[in-house]
């Protein structure tokens, strides 16, 4: 076996990390029960109850954005989404989706949960939160193409590159137009 000293002056400073990844050495945590059981689970609480469509878009979308970067941080993908949304006269609605494929993208997540939220909110009345949650949490895996280059397609290149700026500079760095309410 290759001692911690040798395989730094073999490989240099990644040597441990490229000789235990060579034996089959995984140091990564573990997470405990089933990923399908797992949610991600957000609440938006507006500070008074909101009634413009504008204003529940931006919050809804600045939360799904949120919610998808800690998604793909931990390297999972969502096959269905639940909105609930909660009236100012206390009465709450509920709608789910359960989807087809695995979404990942911001721009894919936020259609879906604003699909949801159109089916949960069937009364005309202000609004004073929402829950929103992904569940069927998976890894997400890719149908391989014969006659596509290998590799991330433009908008996971894209996505990556949004992720990237929003952890560096901060969430409001980067985000989508439907998410600015003046």
């Amino acid at each position: 076996a290759l001692e911690d000293n040798d395989a730094l002056a073999l490989f240099g400073r990644r040597g441990v990390a490229l000789r235990d990844a060579a034996v089959g050495r995984d140091a990564s945590t573990v997470e405990a029960g089933d990923l399908a059981e797992r949610t991600l689970r957000r609440t938006i609480d507006f500070p008074e109850p909101v009634f413009e469509q504008q204003a529940l878009n931006a919050a809804l979308t600045t939360t799904v954005e949120d919610m998808g970067l800690e998604l793909r941080q931990a390297g999972l993908a969502t096959a269905g989404l639940n909105v609930a949304v909660l009236y100012a006269d206390g009465v709450r609605t509920e709608a789910a989706e359960r989807l087809r494929r695995l979404l990942l993208l911001d721009i894919e997540l936020v259609e879906a949960a604003t699909r949801v939220v159109r089916k949960a909110t069937n009364r005309r009345v202000r609004i004073r939160g929402l829950m929103v949650a992904f569940f069927s949490l998976d890894v997400p895996s890719k149908q391989i193409d014969l006659f596509t280059p290998e590799g991330p397609s433009a908008q996971e290149r894209f996505q990556h590159a949004v992720d990237r700026t929003r952890l560096r500079f901060g969430p409001e760095a980067v985000t989508l137009a439907s998410a600015l309410f003046h």
